[in-house]
């Protein structure tokens, strides 16, 4: 989530970058959220100042006063939840700032290639696709997982199994014993705080699969990528500079509801509900982000090349 008063001090930054990106942002709203926060924070510092100096004189003839203070300031509390509620709704909406060379355009289409290894090959015939190949082969079963789980599921047998299994083994090994990753078997169920660590709620709440726990009142949720658990593992945490840049690989199953998708995309294996991804994520000093994207981007390259 956005810092206000980062926006509040590189506004014209933030405005920019939103137009960048498409992002439609009611700046005069949350500005007027933040104002109205930081003078009911002040009020209420006021009022407990105050308080605590009339607790300390411990004239009975104040108590009057000390208690509609008292009144006053858990009135102010209230109003602060609420208006700290409001603004974090904007805030959770609000999606990452580009960096400068990101290329400005409307969509996909704006996209500039930066780089390309092999060549393409060419086949004087037509092309199945990887669905036909599997379901020829009895190596890929759509029919049965839905018997089992409904659409958006896929059964792979024998060879097929064994080849998502060393895809996922390569890319993991690669990373560790070559790139200095570190291996992480993370859960694959997190708090509702969690998936707001990095953004998964509210925004992209109808993509979430929620899990209905007894006696519970707590919200879990399966992930949709080892991103969410891989990220947390920083929260709340204070780094040695000494100990970065922290490298973190997982190899997880991910659940996504893929919302919205429905007709666009969705052949074979493509938006499935459960799929496997490795993933990775750097912890590194600010300074050193855009260096540690260009190196993690590397990584993926040279997977593909081997």
């Amino acid at each position: 989530m956005h810092s206000v008063k980062f926006i509040r001090e590189n506004l014209e930054l933030y405005k920019k970058k939103f137009l960048e990106r498409n992002i439609k942002v009611n700046f005069i709203e949350l500005l007027d959220l933040d104002k109205k926060i930081r003078e009911f924070i002040q009020k209420k510092e006021k009022l407990e100042q105050e308080k605590k100096i009339i607790s300390k004189n411990k004239d009975k003839r104040q108590f009057e006063s000390s208690k509609k203070i008292s009144n006053d300031i858990e009135i102010l509390e209230l109003k602060l939840t609420g208006l700290k509620k409001d603004i974090n709704r904007i805030l959770g909406f609000l999606p990452n700032i580009a960096l400068d060379d990101v290329p400005v355009g409307k969509d996909e289409s704006s996209n500039k290639i930066i780089g390309s290894f092999g060549k393409i090959p060419k086949f004087n015939f037509d092309i199945k696709t990887h669905y036909e190949i599997g379901q020829n082969l009895e190596l890929m079963d759509f029919d049965l997982a839905t018997k089992v789980s409904g659409t958006r599921f896929v059964f792979l047998k024998g060879k097929l199994a064994e080849l998502e299994r060393a895809i996922s083994n390569f890319m993991i090994d690669t990373h560790i014993r070559h790139f200095g990753y570190k291996e992480i078997s993370p859960p694959l169920i997190v708090s509702e705080e969690t998936m707001y660590g990095t953004g998964q709620l509210p925004k992209f709440e109808n993509d979430q699969f929620e899990i209905k726990l007894d006696n519970t009142k707590d919200r879990k949720f399966l992930i949709p990528t080892a991103e969410v658990v891989l990220t947390n593992m920083a929260k709340s945490k204070s780094f040695n500079k000494s100990s970065l840049p922290i490298r973190l690989v997982a190899s997880t199953a991910c659940f996504r509801k893929e919302a919205g998708s429905y007709g666009r995309d969705t052949k074979g294996m493509l938006r499935q509900h459960q799929f496997y991804k490795v993933e990775l994520v750097s912890i590194v000093e600010p300074h050193d982000c855009k260096k540690e994207l260009l190196r993690m981007l590397n990584c993926a390259e040279e997977i593909l090349k081997n």
